[in-house]
């Protein structure tokens, strides 16, 4: 995205961690905020759901484009970069569906949350790979 462009590559082991607990906090507050907001009048749930879904929104955008900068170098890299970025897309939002319907969406949010620490994990061993830098 365009905020990705203002970033630099060592911003993403910090963002991959900002994304995991903007997750995990994110899950373990909707029992509390869903009943909150069904409070207020019509319109007002939408507003204030999309305010508080914004800011994760734009820390989930971040991750594949600095990634993709950092690693894609040549233009094969970048091929099998966003190949890999299309299966995932197709192959996740099937099981997340899956997942929301067998195990609820406080349990999806909370496998979210892990799959972004695994890509935190990741990343710190990657960045300190000699052959990527």
């Amino acid at each position: 995205g365009m905020l990705s462009q203002e970033l630099s590559c060592r911003h993403i082991l910090p963002l991959a961690f900002a994304v995991s607990a903007f997750v995990v906090l994110s899950a373990l507050s909707m029992e509390t905020l869903i009943p909150l907001l069904s409070q207020f009048a019509h319109p007002w749930p939408l507003v204030l759901a999309c305010i508080l879904l914004a800011p994760p929104a734009i820390f989930l955008g971040m991750p594949l484009p600095l990634t993709m900068r950092w690693i894609c170098r040549s233009a094969r890299m970048r091929v099998l970069g966003w190949v890999a970025n299309g299966v995932a897309s197709v192959i996740s939002s099937i099981a997340a569906a899956a997942l929301a319907l067998f195990g609820g969406i406080l349990e999806l949010l909370l496998m979210a949350a892990g799959a972004y620490a695994v890509v935190c994990i990741s990343m710190f061993f990657l960045i300190r790979s000699p052959r990527i830098r």
